[in-house]
């Protein structure tokens, strides 16, 4: 059998095709790696969006409890402390003494 020789355009025909299988290749895990990224983007959007949702209703229940606060401040203003309630108290077991002698 005589061998067949190979022409300098068929040897880089071979290599213009293997060049170009690496370049299919190299674009096939670059789409795969960009849909990944897509996914994640995704994802993260989503999660940014509950986490905004999640704000908005600590903001509206931090709104809640300031007003709750203020009023809770208000009304312990209004009431007498302990010390003070126990000052009161004696000088009304002493009313009542000065007013059990009277009678």
């Amino acid at each position: 059998m005589a061998k067949k020789k190979i022409s300098k355009n068929t040897y880089m025909d071979r290599e213009f095709g293997v060049i170009l299988e690496d370049i299919r290749s190299d674009f096939k895990v670059f789409g795969e790696t960009l849909l990944e990224v897509k996914k994640r983007g995704d994802d993260t959007f989503e999660a940014v969006g509950e986490l905004k949702e999640d704000v908005a209703v600590l903001k509206e229940d931090m709104v809640f409890v300031k007003e709750e606060l203020g009023l809770i401040r208000n009304e312990l203003k209004e009431k007498v402390s302990r010390e003070e309630f126990a000052l009161l108290e004696k000088r009304v077991l002493s009313l009542e003494k000065t007013a059990r002698t009277r009678n």
